[in-house]
């Protein structure tokens, strides 16, 4: 495929490093999904069910190219993979920077690295970014857990190879661990806001009969995700255009996503149900002993009883009592005004900017316009916001 940057020798590029494109990804599944079960830190959203999807069906501009690692030892499988990233390829200019492709439908953008060659793809990727892509000066790894061992990684290559290292955006997302999560929560919670919400459970049970239903069956999965769908665009969501069923795009990777999950066993769709009809829902991925709190949706004509509240309740019960599941992520950002509320525990994230030469002058000067075009953009985010009379969260 053709590259924005020139190539430096041939002889120079690592052999075991390819940038591919999704239809090439698809043909190495089963290789990628490998590669997942062995990485340091498991990532659903960079795992072929999301990530191949989502390039598959996102349009054109928005499809990330993938990096892959092949192990380098004499005798290795031929394709068993050791790194995959999923990447945006880099624009033309001095200093530019390579960065790790994180859609907003995706909570985590951790690479997936080897657990007992993570450090070896690290040196090759960027073996390869020096023979291929020359003038990239940093490589950007964005939303990554810092308490990770694949962060811990990252830090320590960077240290080994005397490389310039920066963290941007850090802050904690609110996250649930697994075990009697009852007590937890109820004790995270003012004892006014407590009465409050027996109080409108009450109300939502006076209008006909309050039931938890979960879909986890594949078929099951598919026809709730549509209903779903509906729900999520009746509200201001849908009025704002941002709802998934609002872009042919995102609704047919949500659900060619879900159904390759749900045949996994790792996708629910629950609900919150009067008489059979939905007043919240959610949609839960999964991998390994975590869990991720993806999307919700409630019925905004209910919106004094706080049904979407009471769904999150009973669902965190659920799953933090599911044996396996050790920690439930909220996928939620930043001081989200809902979940923060009612799940006490949090994780740190931050995106984590590494050099790529020994260069400090060439770092900070990357550091700099990074810090400029972040507050360019939250500039423009408070602005639109303001401009439509809604706060940002």
């Amino acid at each position: 495929m053709p590259l924005l940057l020139e190539r430096t020798s041939d002889a120079a590029k690592p052999v075991q490093v390819d940038l591919i494109d999704w239809t090439q990804a698809m043909s190495m599944v089963d290789d990628w999904d490998d590669l997942a079960s062995r990485a340091l830190d498991r990532n659903v959203f960079v795992e072929p069910a999301f990530a191949a999807s989502a390039a598959q069906h996102f349009p054109e501009a928005h499809r990330p190219m993938f990096l892959i690692v092949r192990d380098p030892r004499p005798g290795a499988l031929p394709n068993r993979l050791i790194g995959l990233c999923p990447v945006h390829v880099p624009k033309r200019g001095r200093r530019a920077i390579a960065k790790t492709w994180r859609a907003p439908q995706m909570a985590l953008g951790i690479p997936l690295l080897d657990k007992t060659l993570g450090f070896e793809a690290l040196e090759l990727i960027h073996r390869w970014i020096a023979a291929v892509w020359p003038q990239v000066g940093a490589i950007l790894f964005a939303s990554v857990p810092t308490a990770t061992e694949t962060a811990r990684l990252i830090q320590s290559h960077a240290a080994s190879r005397k490389l310039q290292y920066q963290t941007f955006d850090a802050h904690h997302r609110a996250v649930l661990h697994g075990g009697d999560s009852r007590e937890l929560i109820e004790s995270h919670l003012p004892q006014k806001r407590r009465k409050e919400l027996r109080r409108q459970r009450h109300r939502l049970e006076d209008k006909g009969t309050l039931a938890y239903v979960s879909a986890r069956e594949p078929e099951a999965v598919r026809d709730a995700i549509e209903r779903f769908l509906s729900l999520e665009a009746q509200g201001w969501k849908g009025e704002r255009r941002t709802a998934l069923l609002c872009d042919p795009s995102l609704a047919t990777f949500t659900r060619t996503m879900t159904r390759l999950l749900a045949h996994k066993g790792r996708c629910w769709v629950d609900s919150l149900e009067i008489d059979g009809q939905p007043i919240a829902m959610g949609i839960v991925l999964f991998a390994d002993d975590r869990a991720y709190f993806w999307k919700v949706a409630y019925d905004e004509s209910l919106a004094a009883l706080s049904p979407g509240v009471h769904f999150t309740l009973d669902l965190s019960h659920r799953l933090a009592s599911e044996a396996g599941i050790k920690l439930i992520d909220s996928c939620a950002i930043p001081d989200h005004p809902m979940i923060n509320r009612l799940w006490p525990d949090r994780m740190p994230i931050a995106d984590l900017l590494v050099g790529t030469q020994s260069d400090g002058a060439s770092f900070q000067a990357i550091v700099s316009r990074e810090l400029i075009r972040r507050r360019a953009r939250e500039f423009a985010k408070q602005l639109w916001y303001r401009l439509r009379g809604r706060k940002a969260s």
